[in-house]
């Protein structure tokens, strides 16, 4: 056997058809090539779960419960065929984060929704049970907060939604928040490297960054609460404070309280000559 066919053989492998999904063996030549097709499949399944979360989501929004879990069914479908793919692993973790970022925060939507509007309860799903890594699930939770904002914010754009009503979904909406948020701190130190789920430049692809838009969709949601209250104060009608006039003053220097000054009754006359004095007659 010859140098070239030993090493030939040796570069014999197995991996699966992206297109027919069948294992394969042969030389790792032909690997190269049906792994260029599997690129190119995984960019457009990628494309395809990011535009069907976000399609849930607005489904969501309208009201239509069936049509957002369809999407996530079908959602669900793709991503188990992009994790088939047959991909090189810095290519595979590329789209598996941004498509497993997507699908976490769809659920966390669902999730959150839940908890804040009420209606059938949801729970949210583990980053083992959605078969993603934890950077993907803590970066697509962050960004269900910042979703589920928005709907609240359309939901208060509703001129049927009573004062009562938007200081309490304010309110729920601030307590949820402030809890992901404080959950999610404790990854703040982490090193990026490990925790940051995106590999592209810019700080709002960081982890930090993340942490920033979910502290900012909290202020923004609180400076509305605190302005309404505001102006409920104002409209408030002003209370009269009592009339302490008639209360026993304390004399300056001593303990002893003097009873409270009483002026007498003014004298009326009744005649001229109650009002003027009698003349004097001298001798």
């Amino acid at each position: 056997m010859s140098v070239r066919e030993e090493l030939d053989k040796l570069a014999t492998t197995k991996w699966t058809d992206p297109r027919t999904n069948e294992e394969k063996t042969g030389h790792a030549r032909a690997r190269f090539t049906a792994a260029k097709g599997a690129i190119a499949q995984a960019y457009n399944l990628e494309s395809r779960i990011r535009e069907l979360s976000h399609e849930a989501i607005v489904a969501f929004k309208a009201g239509d419960v069936v049509g957002a879990d369809e999407r996530k069914l079908a959602m669900d479908e793709l991503w188990e065929k992009m994790a088939a793919l047959d991909l090189p692993g810095d290519v595979a973790w590329q789209h598996d984060a941004q498509a497993a970022q997507e699908r976490g925060e769809l659920y966390g939507v669902l999730w959150l929704h839940s908890k804040i509007f009420g209606g059938p309860e949801s729970v949210m799903p583990s980053a083992e049970t959605l078969r993603m890594t934890i950077p993907s699930w803590l970066a697509g939770l962050a960004d269900a907060v910042t979703e589920t904002s928005k709907l609240l914010r359309k939901k208060l754009r509703g001129r049927d939604v009573s004062r009562a009503e938007r200081i309490s979904l304010r309110e729920k909406f601030i307590s949820v928040a402030e809890e992901v948020l404080d959950f999610l701190n404790q990854f703040e130190d982490v090193l990026p490297m490990l925790v940051n789920n995106s590999r592209y430049r810019g700080f709002m692809n960081t982890f930090r960054g993340v942490l920033g838009r979910v502290e900012r969709c909290i202020e923004i949601h609180e400076e509305a609460l605190v302005a309404m209250l505001d102006r409920m104060a104002a409209d408030a009608p002003a209370v009269a404070e009592p009339c302490s006039c008639k209360e026993p003053v304390k004399a300056l220097g001593s303990d002893v309280s003097e009873p409270p000054y009483d002026p007498p009754d003014p004298v009326v006359a009744e005649t001229k000559d109650d009002f003027d004095p009698p003349h004097m007659e001298l001798d």
